[in-house]
């Protein structure tokens, strides 16, 4: 009789134990499981922000329409006002200027008058025809149209002027921007073409980049468009 109550409780107690051992597991599990869930990769179509949460990604068509004076297009397809900053983030020979900065054509006579009362080029960009600014493509060439205020042929290869948007054919303000742009690089000027690190191509097939003319009244000076 005491052997059978003996190994009645060392039953018991092995079940006891096995039923502990169990929970605990069950516990560390679903510890697991959970931290698992929160750093899962995102579905197809989405990337984890920096918050850890999963957004959409969008791909933008190439036809989007323009965005209006003084705004560009964001990652997400939204028009964002452009803001003029005076922090410096690419390097010159004339200073720094910031590589986000919006040119407003339009009021080129206000900065024209600024920088000196008898020059009418925009002479901020200064860059030796030699250098190249970040990773993108750079190449040479000559100045074979002028299309507006923000976009030349160079070599007959269309380019967008970064970041610059001017009023389109029979908008206000298109002549003055294209006169404007043409007093700096009239057509047959020699050129270097810094492409667009973030986004070297536009709609209509257009690269996007910086151009810096070489102005024919002083080989010495560089005119950045």
């Amino acid at each position: 009789m005491y052997n059978n109550l003996f190994v009645c409780n060392v039953s018991i107690n092995l079940l006891t134990l096995l039923l502990l051992v169990a929970s605990s597991l069950s516990i560390i599990l679903l510890s697991i499981g959970s931290h698992e869930a929160a750093f899962a990769r995102c579905p197809n179509g989405y990337h984890k922000s920096p918050s850890g949460d999963c957004e959409k990604v969008v791909d933008l068509p190439d036809n989007l329409p323009r965005c209006p004076d003084g705004s560009h297009r964001s990652p997400d397809g939204d028009c964002e006002k452009v803001t003029v900053s005076s922090s410096s983030s690419t390097t010159t020979a004339a200073g720094s200027i910031n590589s986000d900065y919006d040119i407003d054509l339009e009021n080129s006579d206000d900065i024209s008058t600024n920088n000196n009362n008898n020059d009418k080029n925009y002479n901020a960009n200064v860059l030796p025809s030699t250098e190249c600014q970040g990773q993108a493509d750079c190449f040479k060439g000559k100045v074979t149209g002028i299309v507006d205020g923000d976009t030349l042929d160079i070599n007959n290869i269309r380019v967008r002027l970064t970041l610059v948007n001017t009023p389109e054919r029979g908008e206000a303000g298109y002549t003055e921007a294209r006169e404007f742009v043409k007093s700096v690089c009239s057509i047959g000027t020699d050129v270097l073409v810094d492409e667009d690190d973030g986004q070297k191509e536009g709609s209509y097939d257009r690269l996007i980049g910086l151009v810096y003319c070489v102005s024919d009244n002083n080989s010495g000076n560089k005119k950045g468009a």
